[in-house]
């Protein structure tokens, strides 16, 4: 049985129609951006060492910026203008992560990524197994859902053994064992692993941001959609109007303009990033790129601004 949506607060064909007349350029440039760091990710990493910083630098971190800007194209198509700043807040710290790894040190803050991120998965499968401490903690956190993990031990519990087994011989030998032992002393009597760069004396990604002189880029966007992510800000989905509550559509073009802003320059400094270390002589032509095609709709992006009316979704 198909079931409607109460138009008032999700009316799809009217946000990608409105999208598409008003913001045509900018979502043509997303798209772009896009498609270039997919040619960034191949084409750099085919003429690069291969080794370590290159490995997370350009096939993870790079991808994860043009994974996420995939998506946020694919959602200001259908006029998806707040579920969008999820993606962009991704975007930002993977951006951050590069500029983290390639101001110094590349190839042992790399492997410092690489070990967190072994050391996740590591607990994940302890979580499988009675008698560790991992399983104790996560059995106990479920409560009801306990059973959950019973099934799950079952299942995985044999080929999750051997996989303990051999990520901990992974992380004892060189040149991942110093830095295993770093992060368990990092961690210390925490239930839990701390971020991978904190062994640098960097405690947030506020701290990270501020390390890079991107602090402004943190308060203006990133801490913004933290009340995103975490559901705080209740202006996002109500006002209140002469004794009544009015709700935000679910979708529209509130805050597209400022999304595309900060999406856009972030791609901009990350693609420059990656060139100026991996291909510096490719610079002059990404800023003919820039001038040409990428520009105008950058430094044109409509202000929509929304009117009340009586056909507001009040209550």
């Amino acid at each position: 049985m198909e079931i409607k949506p109460y138009e008032p607060l999700l009316h799809r064909e009217i946000h990608v129609h409105d999208v598409q007349k008003h913001f045509k350029q900018q979502l043509d440039l997303l798209e772009s951006l896009t498609n270039y760091g997919t040619s960034l990710i191949a084409g750099t990493f085919h003429t690069s060492k291969k080794e370590m910083p290159e490995i997370i630098v350009l096939l993870v971190l790079l991808k994860q910026v043009v994974t996420m800007l995939d998506a946020i194209h694919a959602l200001a198509s259908n006029g998806c203008s707040e579920a969008l700043l999820l993606q962009g807040r991704a975007l930002f710290e993977a951006s951050l992560y590069i500029d983290f790894i390639l101001k110094d040190d590349c190839d042992n803050k790399a492997k410092h990524y690489y070990v967190a991120n072994v050391r996740n998965e590591l607990n994940w499968n302890k979580r499988t197994q009675h008698g560790e401490t991992e399983h104790q903690r996560f059995h106990d956190s479920l409560g009801e859902y306990a059973s959950v993990l019973d099934k799950a031990v079952e299942k995985l519990g044999t080929s999750a053994a051997a996989r303990i087994n051999e990520i901990e011989n992974h992380l004892s030998n060189p040149p991942f064992n110093e830095i295993n032992d770093a992060l368990d002393q990092a961690r210390g009597n925490r239930p839990y692993d701390v971020s991978w760069y904190s062994t640098f004396g960097v405690e947030s990604v506020r701290q990270l941001a501020n390390t890079l002189n991107r602090l402004h880029e943190y308060d203006i966007f990133y801490s913004q959609t933290s009340q995103v992510m975490h559901s705080s800000a209740y202006k996002n989905h109500i006002s209140f109007q002469g004794g009544k509550i009015s709700i935000e559509q679910i979708r529209g073009l509130k805050g597209l303009k400022t999304a595309i802003q900060f999406v856009a320059s972030t791609t901009f400094h990350t693609y420059r990033a990656v060139l100026t270390h991996y291909r510096p002589a490719q610079l002059p032509e990404f800023k003919d790129k820039y001038i040409d095609f990428w520009q105008k709709p950058f430094l044109s992006i409509p202000d929509i601004n929304y009117k009340n009316i009586e056909s507001d979704v009040l209550l």
